[in-house]
């Protein structure tokens, strides 16, 4: 990079040495990457397009791409990743929130709308991560009060920065807690929804992975167990108690989990239980409400 190099140059050359590289979407990674360094949308990009790179921005955009064509997922090398309408801060040690679990999200809000009570719903959040679930549902509910717990105090700290960054942390209660122990509750609240995007792949199913996503993301929130099936199990059967009568539970799921997730629920007592698949028709958002408590 020893010529001049303008913002259009480098999307031209970055596009093509991407590209080269076998990495998707090699042209919006590179503008990515320098709407990064300029802070600025994509399309300001076009608007000064001649503008040369100052040797500094070409250093900091020369460590991106090498660290790309090594693997890194670029939610990492940015910091931040746009989720369902909210902008949040991701880091190593950290899942990266993904678009099918945006379908989790329009599915618990569609819930809480049609569901509508005099009081605010109260969710519990198994899993929180990057507190994306957690968070989108706060900013489209205007009154609600959200749990959102986590094993890794990594996690919970990100989630608390992407709350304020959101403008939502007065909704949102982020503690420590591992849901596979059980929990010494000091309170009996009972949930309107508990919704949870657990670790669901299978160790069997390890290699399957891709690169960034087995040498970069934590296991911790990747990697269920042998049948990969562990936590919905957990879950349904130690936190359904805590459901109120009436109230849903909002599962992610993987690929071929639907038939052990339905019997775990319907094993349960669950009703009114439905899917929703994504866009490869794969189902990936299960519903199930608890049924209401007999009288007498």
């Amino acid at each position: 990079m020893d010529q001049e190099w303008t913002i259009l140059s480098i999307i031209n050359w970055g596009d093509e040495y991407l590209h080269r590289h076998e990495i998707e979407f090699s042209r919006l990674t590179i503008e990515l990457m320098l709407a990064k360094i300029y802070n600025c949308k994509r399309i300001d990009l076009y608007l000064q397009y001649d503008q040369p790179l100052t040797p500094d921005e070409l250093k900091n955009l020369k460590q991106m791409v090498k660290e790309r064509i090594k693997g890194r997922p670029l939610q990492y090398i940015l910091g931040e990743v746009d989720f369902f309408d909210t902008n949040l801060l991701v880091c190593e040690g950290v899942l990266i929130p993904r678009p099918e679990t945006e379908l989790l999200v329009e599915a618990i809000v569609a819930d809480i709308d049609t569901y509508k009570t005099e009081n605010c719903p109260v969710i519990l959040d198994l899993g929180t991560g990057s507190g994306n679930i957690s968070i989108a549902v706060a900013k489209k509910c205007d009154s609600c009060k959200i749990f959102a717990c986590d094993i890794s105090s990594k996690a919970l700290d990100i989630a608390k920065e992407n709350a304020v960054r959101n403008n939502v942390a007065d909704k949102i209660n982020f503690f420590k807690a591992d849901i596979l122990h059980d929990w010494n509750r000091k309170t009996k609240t009972e949930f309107d929804y508990i919704v949870s995007n657990p670790p669901y792949v299978s160790l069997k199913d390890k290699r399957e992975l891709s690169r960034e996503v087995l040498d970069f993301e934590p296991h911790e929130a990747l990697f269920s167990g042998e049948r990969g099936t562990e936590f919905y199990e957990r879950i349904i059967d130690y936190f359904s108690s805590w459901l109120k009568p009436d109230g849903a539970m909002f599962f992610e799921i993987g690929i071929n989990q639907k038939q052990p997730v339905l019997q775990f629920l319907q094993e349960k007592g669950f009703y009114d239980i439905s899917m929703i698949d994504d866009l490869k028709r794969i189902p990936r958002v299960v519903r199930a409400r608890k049924k209401q408590r007999k009288k007498g």
